[in-house]
């Protein structure tokens, strides 16, 4: 008897972990063909700002305003948007994509915020503490950068393997 029990209350618990009755696939499409998406074009816009902030490092004040007034608060809008996403989702396939996706941007928010302070010491007059100070940041910097990348990939790689499973695209 205790066995049928836990048996029917482990059937009742997995069953549950889908209350609204949403598949994983049919959530996974929906995230891929609008949360996605919506969170993609945010996500260009701080892309195409990355490329206009090296135009920028001639003027260091510049390049850390550039930052602090556009990027960040670009990355922190990007956040708040990814959480609301992320409350809303059910299964764990879909929530461990995503998972991946707010790992990307809490490290690209780190990464910008490390390049802000940099900058800052690079204002000039730049004494040769603050440049010594800016050289051992740097690998900081790129050990960031590379965590970004790494976890982009990571974030494609199961997307596919989502879309090929589900036959999405």
């Amino acid at each position: 008897m205790k066995k049928i029990f836990f048996l029917l209350l482990t059937l009742f618990i997995v069953g549950g972990c889908n209350a609204n009755g949403q598949s994983a696939e049919d959530e996974f499409n929906e995230y891929n063909n609008e949360d996605r998406i919506a969170l993609f074009e945010k996500s260009e816009k701080i892309s195409d700002m990355g490329a206009k902030l090296i135009d920028k490092y001639s003027e260091p004040e510049k390049a850390q305003t550039y930052v602090d007034e556009e990027i960040l608060p670009l990355l922190k809008d990007v956040k708040s948007q990814a959480d609301n996403v992320d409350k809303k989702l059910e299964t764990n396939e879909v929530q461990e994509l995503h998972q991946l996706f707010l790992d990307q941007v809490t490290t690209l928010s780190d990464m910008f915020e490390l390049q802000s302070d940099m900058l800052e010491l690079q204002i000039p007059p730049v004494s040769e503490e603050d440049q010594q100070k800016t050289e051992e940041l740097y690998p900081e910097l790129q050990q960031l950068s590379d965590e970004v990348d790494q976890i982009g990939q990571n974030y494609s790689k199961k997307r596919k393997e989502l879309e090929e499973k589900y036959e999405s695209s």
